[in-house]
């Protein structure tokens, strides 16, 4: 039974998504209704949650408040595994929208290492919110960081499908701002 009207890909949904892919991969590509609802969920997402900054054009996933039918601009942190599931997305040859899935994949990568090269400390605070015609903003209530590693892990995955060194790069810049911030 749902217990809430949000809509997300942020906190308590994420890893249902994160996993769905991965999920097939562990099937050793077997279970192709795994497939099917990875593309089904991702088409969906795409279809109603994929929305664009102004004025510089970042790529985000909104949250929606279904009882009220109302959307806003917060991008959690945690959705930041989303770029690596539609990296990995995109290498599945049964995917029939992989070239789309890839530029989503770098599109939301940008976004969220924004999240933290936008930073005074480089790391990212634990939302982001895009409501107020600007790229994004911090409310004062989600400064904070809680060292989640889901930015780390899809720059690995980025890393590991395009081979751009840029990739490396950010991953090493966040983990230096981690000693220096967070230790």
């Amino acid at each position: 039974r749902f217990t809430s009207g949000d809509i997300t890909l942020g906190s308590r949904v994420d890893s249902a998504y994160e996993y769905l892919e991965k999920a097939w991969r562990s099937s050793g590509r077997k279970r192709k209704d795994f497939l099917q609802e990875y593309l089904d969920r991702v088409d969906s997402v795409e279809e109603h949650l994929i929305r664009k900054s102004s004025p510089n054009g970042l790529t985000y996933i909104q949250q929606c408040t279904f009882s009220k039918s109302r959307c806003h601009g917060q991008f959690d942190h945690l959705v930041c595994f989303a770029p690596a599931m539609f990296a990995l997305g995109a290498q599945e040859p049964l995917n029939p929208k992989k070239e789309r899935h890839m530029q989503l994949a770098r599109e939301l990568m940008e976004t969220c290492w924004q999240s933290y090269a936008r930073m005074p400390t480089g790391l990212a605070p634990e939302i982001i919110k895009f409501d107020k015609g600007e790229d994004f903003y911090v409310d004062s209530r989600d400064t904070h960081n809680l060292l989640r590693p889901e930015t780390i892990e899809s720059l690995f995955v980025m890393w590991r499908v395009t081979h751009e060194q840029k990739y490396r790069d950010q991953a090493w810049s966040i983990f230096k701002s981690f000693q220096k911030w967070a230790k």
